[in-house]
């Protein structure tokens, strides 16, 4: 999974929620408490990623990369749908599915466990989403996690949530991440909606240029910022829009 797509923090309303890899999380409950608890959560993402990617076989190496979500509605395949266009191999858990779901599983794109939720159906997942519109057992979701050392995420419930999975604006490789801190995803979708129309397709072209010309330069960030001003201003990306 992409570092970009998931932003880790403490689960306590009004806290602030940071990008997974940074150290400088908030202290609060009843997410990681301290800096430690949260280098603890990292480390044990960034073992699993590595672990994943020396993986020889593929059935290890979706184990090793799975992310469970817990539910079989269409909040749950929002999820699901996000999460794999980021890489993750993504396990549902619910005895029933919606139609796009059911679809994802026709296409072998997710695997599913048509049961009730238990705990030891979560052993061996790396990240956990609750997706239920059932409190007692997202509740549940959460204490089993934690107990786990498993990061969760409960919708709609930043309290309960280890981490988020802000609204993306991708254009190629260029991708524009919006938090609320789980305060109000509609606003969150609202910019990213924005986002969308104001950085169309050009934007991933005009990487994919920037980047071959990097290569190409010396290593002097002046000499690169020349460039950068100059292409901008000779209007590269009205000329990208016009072919």
């Amino acid at each position: 999974v992409r570092a970009s797509s998931i932003v880790f923090g403490p689960g306590a309303a009004g806290s602030n929620y940071n990008y997974f890899g940074h150290d400088d999380w908030a202290a609060a409950a009843p997410g990681p408490k301290t800096i430690e608890d949260a280098r603890t959560i990292r480390a044990r993402l960034l073992l699993a990623f590595e672990h994943a990617e020396i993986a020889t076989d593929p059935a290890e190496q979706a184990r090793l990369l799975t992310t469970v979500i817990v539910g079989g509605g269409e909040v749950a395949f929002r999820k699901a749908e996000r999460l794999l266009e980021f890489g993750a191999k993504v396990s549902i858990i619910s005895p029933k599915l919606v139609r796009e779901l059911a679809a994802l599983k026709e296409k072998n794109l997710i695997s599913h466990i048509a049961a009730e939720y238990a705990g030891d159906l979560i052993d061996r997942a790396v990240l956990i989403i609750g997706a239920t519109d059932d409190e007692k057992i997202n509740a549940l979701i959460a204490q089993d996690a934690r107990a786990r050392g498993i990061p969760v995420n409960i919708v709609d419930d930043p309290q309960k949530c280890d981490f988020i999975l802000p609204a993306i604006a991708q254009r190629g490789d260029l991708v524009m991440a919006i938090g609320t801190g789980g305060k109000s995803p509609a606003l969150a979708r609202h910019l990213r909606e924005e986002l969308e129309e104001q950085y169309g397709r050009e934007y991933a072209i005009l990487l994919n240029i920037l980047g071959t010309l990097r290569t190409k330069m010396e290593k002097n960030a002046g000499i690169g910022r020349d460039w950068f001003d100059a292409l901008m201003a000779a209007g590269i990306l009205e000329l990208i829009k016009a072919k």
